[in-house]
């Protein structure tokens, strides 16, 4: 079987495990949704949990792609900050809540949504608090492991199932938690820098979800 096919399942399956979660996904499903029979996923996999793994591989590698380009094209880390919220908050707002508890007990090791990926992304978070206030943008008084907690809490507070979207809107969320934070621990400079980032960032965030919205009415229309 070629790589391109075993990529495309893992595709496939990726999106599936998001969706719906990763136990309520059989390979039967996998195989119908991606129009194959279900011993062609097994000659690329042994079996369910490989393509797990290598789902989840998958995801990881390209979310650390897109953040390595997103820092590389960032005027700076607080900028960056503002970009990874959004980045974030698109990805979990399009996540099954079975899927986050799925890999919470099945594969922590692998997902750093889980408790154990929670220490790393702090971890990260710290790092990026760290620099932003060595360029002075971030006041310095405040504590570097607090803010990177209640920043990982916010991100995270994007997920399907902590609010009642029918009363609120995910871009109404995102720019009220973006706000909140970042006008809350930015410094003069830092402002002046969060005012330029977060224009862009809402612009993307609505064109994301209106082409999210747009995706799945044409789904449910199929």
């Amino acid at each position: 079987m070629s790589v391109a096919y075993r990529e495309k399942i893992i595709v496939g399956a990726s999106e599936l495990f998001l969706r719906e979660g990763i136990k309520n996904v059989s390979m039967d499903k996998i195989a119908s949704q991606l129009s194959v029979s279900k011993r062609t996923i097994y000659m690329c996999f042994s079996d369910k949990e490989e393509l797990v793994r290598a789902s989840l591989k998958y995801m990881k590698e390209q979310k650390e792609k897109m953040r390595a380009d997103l820092r590389k094209n960032s005027s700076c880390v607080f900028s960056f900050m503002v970009s990874l919220f959004r980045i974030v908050a698109n990805d979990l707002s399009g996540v099954s809540i079975n899927f986050l508890e799925d890999i919470d007990s099945m594969l922590p090791e692998l997902v750093e949504n889980s408790s154990l990926g929670r220490k790393k992304q702090i971890e990260t978070f710290r790092e990026l608090v760290d620099e932003a206030k060595r360029d002075g943008h971030i006041i310095e008084t405040y504590s570097t492991e607090i803010l990177a907690d209640l920043f990982y809490n916010l991100m995270m507070s994007m997920k399907v199932g902590d609010y009642d979207y029918t009363k609120i809107s995910y871009v109404e969320l995102f720019q009220t938690l973006v706000c909140v934070y970042f006008r809350g621990v930015a410094t003069k400079e830092g402002l002046e820098v969060f005012r330029e980032s977060f224009k862009d960032e809402v612009v993307k965030y609505n064109d994301y979800k209106s082409n999210s919205n747009s995706n799945n009415t044409n789904i449910g229309n199929k």
